[in-house]
């Protein structure tokens, strides 16, 4: 399994891109490490008929076809970070700031986009793990959402593609041990927890 973080900067918005040397907090890469949500914006309803650009290629869950077309963050170095990832096979992009980054492409639940994340992640077997922090926020990063409502996601580890399909972890048990596997490579998160109040930060499993 992979255990995942998304990107936050909250300047950066859901993306990654050139990440820079300092980020707000992990949980945004939306687009690109944790970025912030920045990537998620382009999913919301202000945008979603702007950027409709006509259909959208449908894609079975085990075909090696990925989704197209693909949006990217409209932020600057989170869709950068992403480009870089994406024309290098993750050579340049897989690590950022001692971390590992995987992509994540969610479809939209209003618009019907595909969206394109780059979010941290760690290996637990052959699954992906996100952590839905978004920095300690009262609410869910948009690309959590999105896959709350269309759980066939399209997936990104260095050259690897693969759909996947994703799983809330509710399980106490289940969760705390894929939690456990991601706060040594993001720290904050426990922090994060703390700040989030109420909000359960969701942790997600994605299988092939």
């Amino acid at each position: 399994m992979l255990v995942v973080t998304e990107l936050v900067g909250e300047s950066a918005t859901e993306s990654g891109g050139a990440v820079p040397s300092v980020v707000p907090h992990p949980d945004t890469v939306r687009t690109s490490i944790v970025a912030t949500d920045a990537n998620e914006r382009p999913d919301t309803d202000d945008t979603d008929e702007r950027l409709m650009t006509g259909g959208y290629a449908r894609t079975m869950p085990h075909d090696p076809t990925p989704p197209s077309p693909i949006v990217d963050s409209p932020t600057g170095w989170v869709r950068d970070h992403i480009e870089r990832y994406v024309a290098s096979n993750g050579a340049d992009g897989h690590d950022w700031n001692g971390v590992p980054c995987m992509l994540l492409t969610t479809k939209g639940r209003r618009s019907g986009r595909w969206v394109r994340s780059a979010l941290i992640y760690g290996l637990d077997g052959d699954d992906v793990v996100l952590v839905a922090s978004k920095g300690g926020a009262p609410e869910n990063p948009l690309w959590f959402e999105n896959l709350v409502s269309h759980p066939e996601v399209w997936v990104q580890v260095k050259g690897d593609t693969w759909w996947g399909r994703a799983e809330v972890i509710d399980a106490p048990t289940e969760r705390q041990r894929l939690w456990s596997l991601m706060t040594p490579i993001w720290p904050g998160y426990d922090e994060y927890q703390t700040k989030a109040g109420s909000r359960v930060i969701p942790v997600v499993r994605i299988s092939r």
